[in-house]
């Protein structure tokens, strides 16, 4: 997966090669579409899971890092939400910035 350090530490021949920018390019359009691919499985993992209001939480994925965002109302359900991301397949990484809100 490309780093954002590997985007900012090409070499300006590289930059301006076709070969160069071919690649970079590429590299570019793989992990976008593996990101869109590991977004989808999120959404459809936490939808399978039984509880409607996991299917309001924002889901984000950025280079094999994904980003839980949204509210809840319990502790449980923010931790399923993050367990069902653990389930998948793959080696990824999982930041659960979901809140909890109590109901009042």
């Amino acid at each position: 997966m490309l780093k954002p350090s590997e985007m900012i530490s090409c070499s300006r021949e590289q930059r301006n090669s076709k070969e160069g920018t071919a690649q970079h390019s590429a590299r570019l359009t793989s992990s976008l579409s593996s990101d869109v691919q590991l977004a989808r499985q999120v959404e459809q993992a936490l939808r399978s899971r039984g509880y409607r209001c996991l299917h309001q939480i924002k889901v984000h994925v950025h280079e094999e890092l994904v980003i839980l965002g949204g509210c809840v109302h319990s502790y449980y359900l923010k931790q399923l939400a993050q367990e069902a991301v653990m389930a998948l397949p793959g080696n990824h990484c999982v930041h659960n910035n979901v809140e909890v809100i109590q109901r009042q």
